[in-house]
């Protein structure tokens, strides 16, 4: 398992990746982003000439955006980028593109649940035909992105169960939606294909207080700064034979600002007692 982290495409970041423990990187790739689907051959040359000389390739290219757009136009292009990103992950050196599922909201549970087959059931076509794998992040974006829980998996999964749609697994949400992030891990282990290396601390005093509509009992951190059990995540990719990358989401409000390189230090040497340099 080679560690990385998530960002925002440039030389800047990709050398302090090199030079800092870290063995990969999560990059992005949306319309308005450092990388875009719209990129020609140069462009895809120059930043593959950054990721040569520090000899770092990305892990995973994110594809950041709304497949539920409301523009029936609009979804159909976000499709077409979805295609040139899986082009540009090749490039890169690597096959899987992580999404959230965003659906559309309307009519409740079973509504979402055919608004995810009508717009995902064409992206695993696509992804199964150019090779490539889809792992959903399942941060819940306020009941936006439908990969929310176990039981949202195991539901989208039956709706549309091509291989090439599966997880990327983030301990962290699990924690605050009281979730056991072990127990899944195990259950969904065979359709894990990337993994986000992220805390999550909780105040049981303010808990109590607020309830879990409060707006401050817990917060995200870098990993071994919150409650979740190391131990048992990492004892789970071994057993579960995870053949995929580690990459930490660093959005610890103590290693913020001008701490977040600190932050991101901090979490390889942490994450480096579970796996050796590559």
């Amino acid at each position: 398992m080679r560690i990385g982290f998530c960002s925002d495409f440039s030389e800047e970041r990709v050398k302090f990746a090199a030079e800092n423990g870290f063995d990969t990187i999560e990059v992005f790739c949306s319309e308005d982003g450092a990388i875009r689907p719209s990129w020609k051959k140069d462009d895809i040359k120059k930043a593959k000439d950054v990721f040569a000389k520090y000899n770092l390739w990305p892990m995973t290219v994110f594809h950041n955006d709304n497949y539920a757009a409301p523009d029936a136009a609009k979804v159909k292009q976000i499709l077409k980028n979805a295609e040139k990103t899986m082009a540009i992950c090749k490039e890169f050196k690597t096959n899987v593109m992580p999404i959230n599922a965003f659906v559309h909201r309307e009519g409740g549970i079973k509504g979402m649940i055919a608004s995810y087959k009508k717009l995902y059931a064409p992206l695993a076509k696509m992804a199964e035909d150019n090779g490539i794998v889809v792992p959903i992040e399942n941060c819940p974006h306020g009941g936006h992105n439908i990969a929310w829980s176990p039981e949202m998996w195991e539901i989208i999964f039956n709706e549309v169960p091509s291989k090439a749609i599966g997880l990327e697994y983030d301990p962290s949400h699990l924690v605050w939606l009281g979730v056991d992030y072990v127990s899944a891990l195990y259950k969904f282990g065979e359709r894990v294909y990337a993994f986000h290396a992220k805390d999550t601390e909780v105040n049981e005093e303010k808990l109590t207080w607020q309830g879990i509509m409060g707006h401050s009992w817990w917060r995200y951190r870098i990993p071994g700064w919150g409650d979740i059990d190391w131990n048992k995540i990492f004892t789970g990719l071994y057993e579960i034979g995870y053949k995929g990358d580690i990459a930490v989401e660093h959005e610890d409000p103590v290693f913020g600002g001008k701490r977040t390189d600190e932050g991101l230090r901090r979490s390889v040497n942490f994450l480096r007692d579970y796996t050796e340099r590559q």
